[in-house]
Order: structure tokens, then C-alpha cells, then sequence
């Protein structure tokens, strides 16, 4: 069962390796959703995904309360 779980970590790996160079590469616009994630996190995630060259263009937020974003930023909740 170990080798299953290890082999199927390193498959998941290399193809979300994949996908993420070819959004990368395409520039295809993206969004990301933080249904957990203290307010305080999301900005500073949505650049760090902005800064590994992805073109995110919106955030998905489950929460109630406001929070503020690059203006650039497409905010669903």
C-alpha cells in the first residue's frame, strides 16, 4: 500500500507541475478560492500565485466579511 500512496503522490505531483507550466505559459486567466483561510492571508497569497506567474484575475471567498484586494482583483463571495 506504501509503494501505491507514493506513487500516486509523485503522479498528482508532476501533473499539477504541468498544468500550473501551462497556465503559466498561456497566461490563462485563473481564480483561486479560500473557503478556510484567515482574511488576512488572502492578499498576500493571491500575489504570491501572481508573482510565480500566473494570471490570476479573481478570488473566490466564502466568508461573510470584506477584505481588501488589489484593485485589479475580481471578488466573488
Amino acid at each position: 500500500m506504501e509503494k501505491f500512496v507514493d506513487f500516486f503522490q509523485k503522479f498528482y505531483e508532476s501533473q499539477y507541475s504541468r498544468l500550473m507550466q501551462k497556465l503559466i505559459a498561456e497566461k490563462t486567466p485563473c481564480g483561486v478560492c479560500f473557503p478556510l483561510t484567515p482574511m488576512s492571508f488572502h492578499s498576500a497569497i493571491a500575489n504570491q500565485f501572481r508573482r510565480a506567474g500566473l494570471n490570476l484575475t479573481t478570488i473566490v471567498y466564502t466568508g461573510e466579511d470584506d477584505f481588501e484586494t488589489p484593485n485589479d482583483f475580481k471578488v466573488l463571495s
